[in-house]
Order: C-alpha cells, then sequence, then structure tokens
C-alpha cells in the first residue's frame, strides 16, 4: 500500500513537472511557445532558468522513484521489466537534462560552438534523442501489455510519430518545432503512466 501510494504521488510530480512550461508565459516573456524548445527555458540568460532546472531535475527524480515502486505481478514479465527500465534510464536523463544544461538556443546560430559548450550541446541532443526513442520503445511495449485496447495503444503510437515527424519538421511549418514537442512531451505522459501503473 505505501509503495502504491508512493508511485502514485511520484507520477503525480512527474506528470505536473513536465508540464511546468505553461508557467513560462508568467515567467519568462522571451521564448515563444511555437518557435523554441522546452530546453531553451533552461539557458542561463533567461529569467528563471533555475527554477525551470530545478523542475526539470525533480521530475527525473519524481520518475526513477516511481519506477523503483513497482513490484511485478508475474515473475519474468519481459514487457514490465524492460519498461520499468526504459523508465529508469528515462529519469536519470532528465536529471542530466535539469544538470548539464545546453548553453545555447535551439537554434544554435546565434552560438559559437567550441570547448565545453559544443560537448554540452552534443550531449544535450544525444540525451534528447535518447529521451524521444525510450519514449517510442515504451509505447510499443504499451501495446503489448495492452493486448484488449490495441486500437487505443496503436493509436497512441501513431499520433506520438505524427507528432514527432511535424515537430522535426516545425521549422517549416505554420505552428512550429516548439509547439509540437510541447504536444510529444504532453502526450508521452500516457504510455509513461500505463507502465507505471497497469
Amino acid at each position: 500500500m505505501k509503495r502504491a501510494l508512493t508511485r502514485h504521488w511520484a507520477l503525480i510530480t512527474y506528470v505536473v513537472a513536465t508540464q511546468a512550461w505553461l508557467l513560462s508565459p508568467a515567467l519568462n516573456h522571451h521564448i515563444s511557445f511555437s518557435k523554441a524548445y522546452v530546453s531553451d527555458l533552461f539557458l542561463p540568460t533567461q529569467p528563471w532558468a533555475w527554477l525551470f532546472r530545478i523542475i526539470e531535475v525533480l521530475s527525473g527524480l519524481a520518475l526513477t522513484t516511481a519506477s523503483f515502486q513497482v513490484i511485478y505481478k508475474k515473475a519474468g514479465d519481459f514487457n514490465r521489466s524492460a519498461g520499468l527500465w526504459l523508465i529508469r534510464v528515462l529519469g536519470i536523463l532528465t536529471i542530466i537534462d535539469g544538470i548539464f544544461i545546453d548553453s545555447c538556443p535551439s537554434d544554435k546560430l546565434a552560438c559559437s560552438l567550441h570547448g565545453p559548450v559544443l560537448a554540452i550541446s552534443i550531449a544535450h541532443g544525444i540525451e534528447s534523442i535518447l529521451s524521444v526513442v525510450i519514449l517510442l520503445l515504451l509505447a510499443c511495449l504499451v501495446i503489448r501489455d495492452l493486448p484488449r485496447r490495441r486500437l487505443l495503444t496503436y493509436g497512441l503510437l501513431a499520433c506520438l510519430v505524427v507528432i514527432l515527424s511535424l515537430q522535426l519538421a516545425g521549422s517549416y511549418s505554420i505552428l512550429g518545432k516548439g509547439l509540437w514537442q510541447r504536444a510529444f512531451i504532453t502526450l508521452s505522459n500516457v504510455p509513461v503512466g500505463i507502465a507505471l501503473l497497469v
């Protein structure tokens, strides 16, 4: 009972923390929802960057905590085990994302990338790609874990892939890459929640 309560509160904390970007219009008028990525809120030059960084680290800690509170229902359940390890890695990547900040805006054109700045920028890019891959893999595992709701879970995976594609093409669309990234972050809470609660 105590583990389940801890897991639920940790998951709620994670979901709320991933939506911290909703505070940005009130706290930071320099970042555009449509043109900038959420990680642009962490830039040292931005007001309240420290708050967004703390929230990012808190969300990673909450996710990792929630994943360690799950008790296996069946021994040897590969999907469940793999899903929990993916969530743990995602939690650790989220913590790293909040600590090691890319000091260049998402367009990278305003920066001269060299030395430590280049290394952190590359690390941030790798962390972002790994996080997206983990979320897509997690959605695939959820599909296998919920055979009676296949249509719903296939729809979820399709939506994630479409949103990710629109985000990657965001520079060319009216809505922009930032808005699609925020949609992906919000929708990706569904497979994380299913993996931790089902």
